[in-house]
């Protein structure tokens, strides 16, 4: 039987972390960031955006805010569920943008560290989330990949790297956005999701 490998985003699909970054961009650039700049960022790699790389020195010390403001970042009601049920099916990963000490902090404060352990795969790892796919491919090779993301530049990524997506639309980019993106499943509240992963599960 094949291995059943859950991959999930952080921001904004289990931490909601919209207003958190939004906050701290302003502090740290100086700069008048709002929601639609971070959906702009997120139509690809945010770290390839043309805001980003225009506004990357201003955002020096960003990763130590971070470390010290995780407990500012909600979880998503029912995503522990989520997360809980994958685990029990297989093995789960993080994939994201974001540092790496920040999401273990986050998962500790919400009592999820376990069902991820070390496979936490940020900045630190690498920039590029195909880089981060295909390394995961390639620990488990002709798994079954399921990658629960809520922006148009995942999914871009995943489409690049062969694995399926599951589109959430309470993160960063609304049911529109995501739709032109062509996922492979989109999904609207948590209890779809879950049925959405337990169809892949039975």
């Amino acid at each position: 039987m094949k291995e059943n490998i859950y991959i999930f985003d952080f921001d904004g699909v289990i931490g909601d972390s919209v207003d958190f970054h939004v906050r701290g961009f302003r502090e740290h650039t100086g700069l008048d960031v709002g929601r639609k700049d971070f959906q702009e960022m997120q139509m690809t790699n945010i770290y390839e955006s043309p805001w980003y790389q225009e506004h990357a020195d201003k955002l020096a010390g960003y990763g130590a805010y971070l470390k010290n403001a995780t407990h500012e970042i909600r979880l998503f009601d029912g995503m522990d569920q989520i997360v809980e049920q994958c685990q029990s099916a297989g093995v789960c990963y993080i994939v994201s943008s974001g540092n790496e000490e920040k999401m273990k902090d986050f998962l500790v404060e919400n009592q999820m560290q376990d069902a991820f352990k070390a496979r936490i795969m940020g900045s630190d790892t690498h920039f590029s989330k195909v880089v981060k796919l295909e390394m995961i491919k390639e620990r488990h090779d002709g798994s079954n990949y399921f990658f629960v993301t809520d922006t148009v530049g995942d999914i871009r990524e995943a489409q690049v790297a062969q694995v399926p997506t599951y589109a959430v639309t309470w993160g960063y980019h609304d049911r529109e956005m995501l739709c032109a993106a062509q996922p492979d499943v989109l999904c609207d509240t948590v209890e779809e999701l879950s049925a959405a992963l337990s169809l892949e599960m039975n």
